[in-house]
């Protein structure tokens, strides 16, 4: 089973992840080129983006081979859609709950205050009329009012600002729904952000599970092991220990 940080190594030790090292604006460039190379069906890094201070990780998923690498399947050998499809049946039948460690790489640097510049990350404006940039490929965490359990998603989220972001939870997400009924107790409603995570998480992120089931439940499973989960610096959330960036 393979996380991020191996995914990425696979993919770059078998030619099939593009380095990218020239600098690129963020705005309409970077987008374009992203779209060129994951046309190619390869993974990406884009090392230099104006701007940022971190280098912008992509299209580790764009083949059914990537989904097989990351979840213990050998390099070379087949792996296609019916096969995952088995092996998430699989999964969803033998969920893994989560372990709560206290020590973990992604509290390693803390940013806090006036520290915080989300220009500092490489987000990329894609089109004239976009309303500004957005981060498309980070996990949403959130917690369900009214059971508690913890809550995965991909949420399309722009940045407004310096240390302000917006999240679009359209009416067919949990987000919504929790965002509703914490509306309603006139509770506060924590949502954070996991970037560069397990890619099992990924996939289970992405998946339409019952409210009463967990997405780190469901991405054990699919790993074999259960996912590490570390409590937030600044709310009650709990958030995969080995994300890149939280």
């Amino acid at each position: 089973m393979l996380d991020f940080r191996g995914l990425i190594a696979t993919l770059e030790s078998r030619g099939e992840l593009q380095r990218i090292r020239k600098r690129v604006e963020p705005r309409f460039e970077l987008p374009a080129l992203m779209q060129q190379v994951d046309r190619q069906r390869r993974g990406f890094i884009f090392d230099n983006v104006a701007g940022a201070r971190f280098p912008l990780v992509g299209g580790l998923l764009n083949r059914w081979e990537c989904y097989g690498w990351a979840l213990g399947a050998v390099p070379g050998e087949p792996f296609t859609a019916a096969d995952f499809a088995r092996i998430l049946e699989a999964a969803q039948a033998r969920h893994i709950a989560p372990t709560v460690v206290s020590d973990a790489i992604a509290q390693e640097h803390l940013l806090q205050g006036d520290a915080i510049d989300l220009a500092h990350l490489p987000v990329p404006t894609a089109f004239e009329f976009d309303s500004g940039p957005f981060i498309t490929g980070a996990c949403g965490i959130s917690r369900n009012p009214a059971t508690g359990r913890l809550n995965v998603g991909i949420y399309r989220t722009q940045v407004l600002g310096r240390n302000t972001l917006t999240i679009s939870a359209n009416a067919s997400s949990d987000l919504r729904l929790f965002y509703q009924h914490a509306e309603r107790l006139d509770q506060p409603m924590p949502v954070t952000l996991a970037i560069g995570v397990d890619p099992a998480l990924l996939m289970a992120a992405v998946c339409k599970l019952p409210t009463d089931q967990s997405e780190f439940e469901l991405a054990g499973a699919l790993l074999g092991k259960p996912i590490a989960l570390v409590k937030c610096k600044t709310n009650d959330l709990l958030v995969p220990a080995n994300a890149e960036i939280v």
